[in-house]
């Protein structure tokens, strides 16, 4: 008995030091569980009404008995009827008779049902009901042989296990479990009166038992804050925050209203948080089916202009606009993107206040050469020149700013004050990186709508995608640790659930039309990678390299941080010998096979009367090729990163207009901003670890315009860096076009397995 009140000191203790954080209770049997649950379920036809009835009752009755058991059986208990249940572990019953008495007023209640007849399910549930309540009278009279402590097994030891785990689907959820923590100390109380009873009729808890327990109380007290029970809490708050995108303040609110788009796509989509939905809610839900009712009338010089599709483009912008929802124009590269926002704009947009296009450098001009070209009435002025200059130009009154990446980094203090009505992303896989200034920039500015544009929306992993929608839906996909926890990782992972349901999300926002879906004008594009073999020269020089390379890529896999810029240079040089040894060995007098056959190529081409747009991320190789093609008589023009825009024009209108023969390019400028229709056949030297632009590159070519087939080779060294890079474009490529039917691919998401595939041979 003496140590039976040293235990229940402890236990008191122990519930004590965990009042604010988690614990359980007794958990009826699984069996009746289960068989309640069955009758809960069960049809209810009109000849069983009443037995029906009678079984759900019996089901909330049983199911509400204790807190642990209704929160873990049901996620929405007002579902079923149950309500305002109260807060509580339940009771530990002493009196066998009272248990004998209940057991018996349960089996006179079914007994009042005549089981002739009912159907044959509610027979067969009948039957297990009324054999369970047997078997409970007869064992009635031994209820004080339960034991609801022990070692290990026991409420004591199970209690903090299933509190540790019990799930926090909204903020009341929080508010239910620290209420019944302060009903622990009241439970424990009635387990302990239980024991006594025990005790009084004889049935003693064993001493080794009772000392057991009772260190078990003691090293968890003395774990203090660093026991499982209190980081749990911290963890399942931390998750209940990230997956809401709540900050600790929100906690502290009775109510915390989040935007009615999260509502909507939590109704939507299968999710794990229960939301409460006020009427405003339900009220902005039918306006989005009245919004979708709704149809433009283009201006005649409007629709006149405008495409099919281009015009349906602009009445979903119009949509978007009307719902206060934001948007991914995800068009393929040459299908008017520019141009459908600008006519959106002119027309549909208010100019109370002015917006602001964001885009890459080498598409400034090209945005006022569409406005000038169609004669899109606005007053749009272009953020450039020296800082002061564009300090200026911000200040002024114009209705639309059209500024760059590099420009509004800079120019963002100066931005912050002003509203906008829209903020137009242009090439939006700028912001692809939450964490650089590019994203954390754009983001920062006021406006009342947002649009991305983009062909190329994930080009490396998914959380690009969720960069995006940051910008345009805060939210809505989520925090970022949330998004990479629970959709990236499970999808990379082969979670078809999972895709399904990010998909699902995503859909509604995007809108992604291709060439081949919308131009039935335009000519084929014919695809042909070229598979090459290293000379015998250029095999001895690679496995030198090769084994050199994987000799520092070991020693850098033992470092804690991989160094990044060695392991892109060691792959550079891997990629150099494939494409021209000389690139690396000036004196190298051996035979030269991708630069060789791509001369030979390209002679072909020229003698059947096409034009041919070389790419290559290497612009030394273009020193080469200009010798070999002033030697051959091939007539050629050459842009690279260090050409001006002026220049890059020049260049252009030369190439479209004259009777040239090659256009060399390097794959980062020559990505976008191009039309080069005149060409039918495109190069590509050496594979990029982004397809997506190299797809970009082809699409200088291929895009409205292009009156011939478009022949695109690639050229590919076998065995060797290249096909590595290859296979992994296929892989990565895959999954991206889940979700938009484009390419991605990359260096900066290699995890150690892949770099070491990466340089084997095999």
């Amino acid at each position: 008995m003496i140590q039976m009140i040293y235990m229940g000191i402890f236990m008191q203790k122990f519930l004590e030091k965990f009042k604010r954080k988690p614990l359980l209770f007794l958990l009826p049997s699984a069996s009746v569980l289960l068989l309640l649950f069955l009758l809960f379920f069960h049809s209810q036809q009109d000849a069983d009404q009443a037995f029906s009835k009678y079984t759900s009752e019996l089901f909330r009755q049983e199911i509400s008995g204790n807190t642990i058991t209704l929160h873990y059986t049901l996620k929405n208990p007002e579902k079923y009827g149950i309500e305002n249940a109260p807060i509580s572990y339940g009771q530990c019953t002493t009196d066998p008779e009272l248990v004998r008495s209940s057991v018996d007023a349960e089996r006179t209640r079914l007994r009042s049902y005549n089981r002739t007849s009912l159907s044959k399910d509610n027979r067969l549930t009948y039957d297990v009901l009324n054999d369970y309540l047997n078997s409970a009278y007869d064992l009635s009279p031994y209820t004080l042989y339960d034991e609801p402590l022990a070692p290990l097994t026991g409420t004591q030891s199970q209690l903090p296990v299933i509190l540790s785990e019990y799930r926090f689907y909204e903020i009341s959820d929080i508010e239910n479990y620290l209420q019944l923590l302060t009903k622990t100390p009241e439970y424990f109380r009635s387990i302990l009166n239980f024991e006594h009873t025990k005790a009084e009729s004889g049935l003693f808890m064993a001493s080794y038992t009772a000392d057991s327990i009772i260190k078990e109380c003691r090293d968890f007290v003395h774990l203090k804050e660093s026991n499982y029970l209190y980081s749990s809490f911290v963890e399942r708050l931390d998750e209940l925050a990230s997956t809401m995108n709540l900050t600790s303040k929100d906690f502290k609110k009775e109510t915390i209203e989040k935007p009615a788009y999260q509502a909507f796509h939590l109704m939507d989509v299968d999710s794990e948080l229960d939301v409460r939905n006020d009427d405003s809610v339900n009220e902005y839900t039918n306006r989005l089916m009245k919004v979708k009712e709704q149809t433009i009338q283009l201006k005649s010089e409007h629709k006149s202009l405008l495409r099919t599709y281009q015009q349906q483009g602009i009445q979903w912008l119009y949509d978007l606009k009307n719902m206060n929802l934001n948007g991914i124009l995800a068009d393929d590269m040459g299908l008017g993107k520019t141009l459908q926002v600008l006519v959106f704009y002119e027309q549909y947009v208010s100019k109370d206040k002015p917006s602001l296009i964001v885009c890459p450098s080498s598409l400034m001009y090209n945005w006022m050469s569409e406005i000038e070209k169609f004669h899109i009435g606005v007053d749009a002025v272009c953020v450039t020149g020296m800082q002061e200059v564009r300090k200026d130009i911000i200040q002024e009154s114009h209705e639309l700013y059209i500024t760059t990446y590099d420009y509004l980094r800079r120019d963002v203090e100066l931005y912050m004050p002003m509203e906008f009505e829209y903020i137009v992303l242009d090439e939006a896989q700028f912001i692809k990186n939450p964490k650089t200034k590019n994203a954390q920039s754009v983001k920062s500015l006021k406006s009342k709508h947002r649009l991305a544009l983009t062909g190329t929306p994930i080009e490396n992993s998914l959380s690009e995608l969720w960069s995006i929608f940051d910008f345009l839906l805060p939210g809505y996909l989520y925090s970022l640790n949330y998004f990479t926890k629970n959709f990236e990782k499970p999808i990379q992972m082969g979670d078809d659930d999972r895709q399904s349901q990010l998909q699902k999300l995503v859909s509604p926002f995007i809108l992604r039309r291709t060439k081949k879906q919308v131009l039935k004008d335009l000519p084929d594009k014919v695809e042909k990678d070229m598979w090459l073999n290293l000379s015998p020269d250029e095999k001895q020089l690679y496995l030198a390299n090769l084994a050199q390379v994987n000799e520092q890529l070991q020693e850098q896999l033992k470092l804690e941080q991989v160094d990044s810029i060695l392991i892109i240079a060691m792959m550079t040089r891997l990629r150099q010998i494939c494409c021209e040894p000389r690139m690396l060995y000036e004196n190298y007098q051996g035979e030269s096979t991708k630069f060789t056959m791509c001369l030979d190529l390209i002679e072909t081409l020229k003698e059947n009367g096409k034009k041919v747009l070389l790419f290559s991320s290497f612009t030394s190789i273009f020193d080469s090729f200009i010798e070999e093609f002033n030697h051959r008589g091939i007539k050629y023009h050459m842009i690279t990163g260090a050409v001006d825009k002026k220049k890059r024009k020049e260049e252009v209108d030369a190439f479209q207009s004259d009777d040239s023969d090659v256009f060399l390019i390097s794959l980062k400028a020559g990505g976008t901003g191009l039309n080069l229709t005149k060409a039918q056949a495109v190069i590509h030297f050496d594979p990029w670890w982004n397809v997506s632009a190299q797809n970009q590159a082809t699409d200088r070519a291929y895009r409205i315009g292009q009156t011939k087939n478009v022949l695109v080779y690639q050229l590919l060294m076998k065995n060797t860096i290249e096909e590595k890079i290859y296979e992994m474009q296929k892989r990565k490529k895959e999954m991206s076009d889940v979700f938009v039917e484009n390419s991605k691919g990359g260096i900066a998401s290699l995890s150690k397995e892949e770099l070491k595939d990466l340089f084997s041979m095999e």
